[in-house]
């Protein structure tokens, strides 16, 4: 009796691993790692799998930072869906977003991805949305959706061709540098106070700041250019 309760055991940790290597959490390891937490399957069964709420913001960050921690080892993996998941509904609600924008979100560093959950949680707006998309879901449902989205934008990308970029400006000699250098300086010298900087100046500093932080291929937010241009003194588009 006693044996065959432990062939018992064995038979379902065997199934259970197989189960777990194919389609759950931990497919990026080995089918030995996968057997292993096969042989723990009581634990992983009836283990409560945390899931998102996007009832309020606090209830939000409070799940996410749960679900982080049951996935310690996944972290990475929730950024980086968090991330394509909050693209996709940027460049839906923003047709400026090109083609080649959002291919360089794929091919190049991966923390413009993961930069764009924060971006996107500074717009009410944008967060709302993204809190009632994922609410409920569980970590395994995190990374099916951030597939589904990825899909999506590449898909998004054929559609909107890539905006024609202005040819760079060739850069000048050292000596005509200096006199060019030279002459802004006493020119803005005799500038008064007041006149120093323009609204246009003021919204041009802020988009070169952005853009030194997150990427020179990171698409900007239409929320944010309003937010800019406002605190310049620009009209709203």
């Amino acid at each position: 009796m006693k044996g065959k309760l432990i062939g018992a055991y064995l038979a379902i940790s065997f199934i259970f691993g197989t189960w777990s290597y194919f389609f759950g959490p931990y497919q990026y390891h080995s089918y030995a790692y996968n057997l292993g937490i096969g042989i723990a399957w009581p634990v992983t069964v009836f283990k409560s799998d945390p899931d998102l709420d996007g009832s309020s913001d606090e209830a939000f960050g409070k799940s996410l930072q749960d679900m982080v921690n049951a996935y310690a080892m996944q972290s990475l993996q929730i950024d980086y869906a968090l991330g394509v998941i909050s693209l996709q509904i940027h460049a839906e609600s923003d047709e400026s977003v090109d083609g080649d924008q959002i291919r360089g979100m794929f091919n190049g560093d991966t923390r413009l991805l993961n930069g764009m959950f924060s971006n996107m949680w500074k717009i009410n707006r944008l967060k709302e949305e993204l809190k009632d998309r994922l609410d409920g879901m569980e970590f395994s449902d995190l990374m099916e959706e951030a597939e589904d989205a990825k899909e999506e934008l590449l898909e998004l990308a054929e559609e909107r061709p890539a905006i024609k970029k202005s040819e760079p400006t060739p850069e000048p000699a050292p000596q005509v540098e200096q006199a060019v250098t030279e002459t802004v300086t006493e020119a803005q010298q005799n500038v008064p106070a007041a006149e120093a900087q323009t609204g246009e100046e003021c919204y041009e500093e802020k988009l070169l700041a952005f853009k030194n932080e997150m990427g020179e291929e990171a698409p900007v937010i239409y929320d944010m250019i309003n937010e800019w241009r406002g605190e310049c003194g620009l009209p709203i588009e």
